[in-house]
């Protein structure tokens, strides 16, 4: 039987800076503010005061306007917690936010059948790329809440957000016709900037390869 010689994985470690970062997999609630702007007609006072929010003036894009406002419970997009407490954050695997930027990347640059990268993503999916761990824990201790206006739902959603982290983890890359580690670290380079996470709010930038 002809011994079959398979690739030796290609690893090295990363140091990368996260920005922006929106917590997901996990829930929480909060105590906000709800707000109403501008409300002039006294039948709506009256009607919203009833529901329970009050009159008070606040500050507008530089104008002080009347506004009605009452605490409200919300749910909150979270992170999963590790045994400490830290935030975990999704970069491995093949829903991890890494593997996203770097499709992204990829499908700029060409994957699809005559251009230079394909087959990529296949590869990508199927065990070229790992990444350890799957789920990074961060040790940031400011982590704040962050709200969007949905356009569809005429409401907020609210998310844990860390606005800056630095995280540490390993990859490892099985090389295969031309896609190695040396092509990973420059695709990982050209990705910074590109939105990760929910809403596509944060991004990364590498502090180091070794």
């Amino acid at each position: 039987m002809n011994k079959i010689n398979l690739p030796a994985p290609e690893t090295f470690h990363v140091k990368m800076k996260l920005f922006d970062i929106n917590g997901e997999y996990a829930e929480k609630t909060v105590e906000v503010e709800d707000t109403i702007y501008d409300v002039t007609d006294s039948k709506k006072v009256k009607k919203f005061v009833k529901d329970g929010y009050r009159e008070r003036k606040a500050d507008k894009d530089g104008t002080t306007t009347d506004v009605l406002t009452r605490k409200v419970i919300k749910k909150v997009h979270a992170f999963p917690r590790n045994g400490i407490n830290q935030p975990m954050i999704p970069l491995g695997g093949t829903r991890g936010y890494l593997t996203g930027a770097l499709v992204a990347i990829c499908k700029t640059i060409g994957n699809q059948q005559g251009q230079q990268l394909f087959g990529i993503h296949s590869w990508l999916q199927n065990g070229g790329l790992k990444i350890e761990p799957y789920w990074i824990p961060s040790s940031v201790k400011d982590v704040k809440i962050a709200d969007f206006f949905v356009k569809e739902a005429k409401s907020k959603v609210y998310y844990e957000q860390i606005p800056e982290t630095t995280v540490d983890f390993d990859v490892s890359v099985v090389p295969r016709d031309g896609f190695d580690a040396k092509l990973i670290k420059e695709l990982m380079k050209r990705g910074e900037g590109i939105g990760i996470s929910p809403k596509r709010r944060g991004r990364y930038e590498i502090v180091e390869f070794n």
